[in-house]
């Protein structure tokens, strides 16, 4: 059975995530309402969904379209970035599973948004940094 995961984008089309494996820790099968780019800082992770697998090394990350049921595989420690996104922030979101080079500047505005997303109000500067 698969669990769908759901997220209120009220405020914001982005919900930032951050999470820690250890070696070997799984996630069963699931999906999210919304798309999630899954980005790794370190560890691997192996994706799998009903349509192929993804090995997801530091540095990359997977797109998983919305209603994209996965199950993850840690290798080693992993630390994982996430970003769920509202499906309704963009038409031309990718429509496949995909694996995403994540650039240096990528990254930082990945990392980031945890932070910002604590204390963001929609009316202020960082309005422009999560649109």
């Amino acid at each position: 059975m698969t669990t769908t995961l759901s997220f209120s984008f009220q405020h914001r089309p982005l919900v930032p995530f951050a999470h820690d494996y250890a070696h070997g820790d799984q996630e069963d099968w699931h999906q999210h309402d919304c798309a999630q780019l899954l980005h790794i800082l370190s560890g691997v992770v192996r994706v799998a969904t009903p349509v192929g697998y993804w090995v997801v090394p530091p540095g990359r990350g997977v797109w998983l379209p919305a209603g994209t049921p996965h199950a993850l595989r840690m290798t080693g420690n992993v630390a994982a970035r996430t970003l769920f996104i509202d499906p309704l922030a963009r038409a031309d979101l990718p429509a496949g599973c995909q694996i995403v080079q994540i650039t240096p500047l990528l990254r930082e505005l990945i990392v980031s948004s945890l932070a910002l997303a604590e204390r963001y109000a929609p009316p202020a500067a960082t309005k422009e940094f999560m649109n």
